[in-house]
């Protein structure tokens, strides 16, 4: 996990300077340095009434791309990684945001492939209910969530619901469990600022016995915070999770990677062995052991961490 640090810092502070650069340099010029590339705003715009299905053996930016059943992929803010399957057979697993709901409400749709051009539909395979009363009497949220008192029930639907914002969906296979897990960013608004969706701040999690679900929700929860003595860039709401990802690391320790403090600060968390929750609870975590800080004050947004044959690198907005 040091190398991953040096790593992802570095990195990160190189996009860091990448970012002052093109802001320094306008918007103009950095559509000038890429329509010199033939890859610019020309491509995007060209390719925005095309629709392809990976026939055509390459990717074209900007394009609607078609599933194997010949619908549109949903899959905003999402995760495309080599996975395991139940069976035992690998494939390509893309996790992402519905998004034919609008904003609000998104389910977790998935897309499987084995050339990341043709990719089959699984569907959303996280849901939110519209009701309170669908977990009593919907066979599908009865069969995830008929166990739970009503109490529990009233929980699970006050923090995921067509309401909500349910956004940056992520998933790791678990060895120890054999489980898929799914994090997400989960917010909403507060009785203190009604007209804020971005007020929770929360990470939400859920498991399946399969990546192509149903999922069901656990529960959301905010995360590591930041400790007495160093700098707080938003100390007003501690624990914050909003873009988020996750990490495998080649000894099995899975991490979540996540923007903290009004989206100023990143932060790297350990999580438990079924991967569902952090390692230790925020109010006892130690930094530098359970978690770790990044760029305080340095406004960086979706990030991710890759794992190389040698080293592990990072990259963020």
């Amino acid at each position: 996990m040091k190398k991953t640090i040096w790593a992802y810092g570095i990195g990160a502070l190189a996009l860091l300077l990448l970012g002052v650069f093109f802001s320094r340099s306008g918007v103009y010029a950095i559509a000038g340095a890429f329509r010199f590339l033939g890859r610019g705003p020309e491509t995007v715009y060209a390719n925005d009434a095309r629709s392809v299905n990976g026939d055509e053996g390459e990717i074209f930016p900007g394009a609607r791309w078609l599933a194997a059943d010949g619908s549109v992929i949903q899959a905003h803010g999402g995760q495309v990684q080599r996975m395991a399957l139940p069976d035992g057979r690998e494939t390509y697993i893309w996790i992402g945001e519905d998004k034919t709901s609008g904003h609000l409400g998104n389910a977790a749709a998935v897309y499987s492939s084995d050339d990341l051009l043709h990719w089959e539909n699984h569907g959303d395979v996280l849901i939110p209910p519209e009701t309170r009363q669908q977990l009593d009497t919907d066979p599908y949220f009865a069969a995830l969530y008929g166990a739970l008192s009503s109490e529990e029930k009233d929980a699970v639907f006050a923090a995921y619901n067509r309401e909500t914002v349910n956004e940056r969906p992520k998933m790791l296979r678990c060895a120890a469990t054999g489980q898929y897990v799914l994090w997400f960013h989960s917010d909403d608004s507060t009785a203190d600022n009604p007209g804020y969706k971005y007020d929770v701040g929360m990470a939400g999690v859920a498991v399946s016995d399969s990546p192509f679900g149903p999922f069901r929700f656990l529960g959301r929860s905010r995360l590591s915070q930041c400790p007495p003595g160093q700098l707080d860039c938003y100390p007003s709401s501690k624990g914050e999770a909003r873009d988020m990802n996750l990490f495998l690391d080649s000894d099995g320790t899975a991490y979540v990677v996540y923007t903290s403090e009004n989206n100023k600060t990143l932060y790297i968390s350990k999580l438990n062995e079924s991967f569902t929750a952090l390692s230790r609870d925020p109010a006892e975590a130690v930094c530098g052991e359970d978690y770790i800080r990044l760029f305080p004050g340095a406004m960086r947004e979706a990030p991710v961490l890759i794992r190389g044959e040698n080293a592990n690198s990072g990259q963020t907005a």
